[in-house]
């Protein structure tokens, strides 16, 4: 067992090894193999078990090649390909999270501006004419609530 692992140790040594995008490629191949068998047009079956065992080799080729800064930038573009669209929806329900928070608070508070830095400030709603003081910049000002 000591020598397989060492076999192993040196196999790997200087590697790119596994990642996202290899991962990715493996699964597409197995897909393509595997729905290669649904098709009953010879053809349609030859040009997916091909693509799919294309797919497998480069796959493999990636956990086996020793220029790992290539295949961590190849890595870095498949993965920005992805996490650009789930940024934009991370974004797009903060935004909405925000904007109910920012709704709530404005039924039992009144929101002003400070006429010096122009920063939100918010008193709660009721109490009449007011001193307000600019948590940012600490003006002075007055308000009725």
């Amino acid at each position: 067992m000591d020598k397989f692992q060492k076999f192993i140790q040196d196999l790997f040594k200087d590697r790119a090894g596994s990642d996202e995008l290899s991962l990715f490629l493996s699964v597409l191949g197995l897909i393509c193999i595997v729905g290669a068998g649904a098709f009953s047009y010879p053809y349609v079956e030859v040009v997916l078990t091909a693509l799919g065992i294309a797919f497998l080799v480069l796959s493999i080729y990636r956990v086996f090649s020793k220029d790992k800064s290539k295949r961590y930038q190849e890595n870095y573009k498949f993965k920005s390909l992805f996490n650009s669209n789930s940024q934009k929806k991370s974004e797009r329900e903060a935004a909405k999270a925000k904007k109910k928070a920012l709704k709530e608070k404005l039924k039992t508070h009144e929101m002003f501006y400070c006429p010096k830095c122009k920063a939100s400030c918010f008193v709660p709603k009721g109490k009449g004419k007011i001193r307000i003081t600019c948590p940012k910049c600490g003006e002075k000002f007055i308000g009725k609530t």
